[in-house]
């Protein structure tokens, strides 16, 4: 007897394609801000980059970084843990008293008999004060404890974010009469925000007194700086700011040499900060020589949008 199998050969061969292809779909993918030796975070396109921010900083659960404690400012805030609130524990009132104010507020961690509350659902929280809805309300006998973070009183700017060196060296040089790439720096998409600032500072060298030089300096695709400089110039030096706004950013530009007069500019982008953003520095000679022109150095700082009413 000769068993025939209908209709089953294409399927069982084709299901191991299509499993690779279903794996290869929901694989984590490299990021542009991907870097050996970072912790990893997950950008807002799925992909895996590595934390920005110096070495010995910490990592948030946004993916933003930080000198370690507090809210990431330069000294550590206080903890509180097992924190009585004050206020009758009598079935009837709902209004009770933290000795500090939570921060940040979603720190808080409210139980009730062991069992953790929920905020917005069992109870509202305003500065200190914690309001039980109704139907949470603490009945007598019942065991309230809290624990939470919470400012300095004698180091009120402790929890403040602070600014963080996204890249910081030096670059190459060339004699190339075209625009080349001295030096780079990308930051990671979701790196920018709302009221963020970066701070772009650099240093172009020139060796040589045959010809003179070209510099530029862009952020994602807007230039904030162009200038040429003499032959007997030997640095150009300069800082450019871009702050973001809902509605797009602004940007100003202040540069200086030992002969080249000092000199500013300021104008507008529309930068897409959901995407990397490559900050480069550039230059090239006047005509075809031996001198050159190089970033001697560059850093670039975040300064993240910080509410202190």
């Amino acid at each position: 007897m000769v068993a025939i199998r209908l209709g089953v050969d294409d399927d069982e061969s084709a299901a191991p394609g299509r499993r690779l292809a279903n794996e290869l779909e929901v694989r984590p993918m490299r990021g542009v801000g991907f870097g050996i030796g970072r912790a990893g975070v997950i950008n807002s396109s799925g992909q895996l980059d590595g934390a920005a921010g110096s070495l010995g900083d910490c990592v948030r659960v946004d993916g933003s970084s930080g000198p370690c404690g507090g809210g990431g400012g330069g000294t550590a805030g206080l903890f509180a843990d097992g924190e009585v609130p004050g206020g009758a524990v009598n079935s009837s009132n709902t209004s009770f008293t933290l000795p500090h104010a939570p921060d940040p507020p979603a720190s808080l961690q409210l139980f009730r008999n062991g069992l953790l509350m929920r905020d917005s659902s069992d109870y509202t929280l305003t500065g200190s004060a914690v309001t039980f809805y109704v139907a949470s309300t603490p009945q007598t006998g019942d065991l309230l404890t809290a624990s939470y973070r919470f400012a300095d009183p004698t180091n009120p700017l402790g929890t403040m974010a602070a600014s963080q060196v996204v890249c910081s060296g030096a670059g190459t040089t060339t004699s190339s009469t075209t625009s080349t790439q001295l030096a780079t720096c990308t930051l990671p998409a979701g790196t920018l925000g709302t009221g963020d600032r970066l701070e772009v500072r650099f240093q172009f060298g020139h060796t040589g007194t045959a010809v003179g030089f070209s510099t530029e300096v862009s952020v994602g695709s807007t230039t904030v700086l162009t200038r040429a400089s003499g032959a007997t110039e030997s640095l150009l030096a300069g800082r450019s700011d871009f702050g973001l706004f809902s509605g797009g950013q602004t940007w100003d530009t202040q540069s200086w040499g030992v002969a080249t007069s000092a000199a500013a500019g300021a104008g507008g982008a529309t930068e897409d900060p959901s995407q990397p953003v490559t900050i480069q520095f550039r230059g090239q000679m006047a005509s075809a020589t031996a001198d050159t022109v190089g970033v001697r150095n560059f850093t670039v700082i975040r300064y993240p949008a910080q509410a202190n009413p």
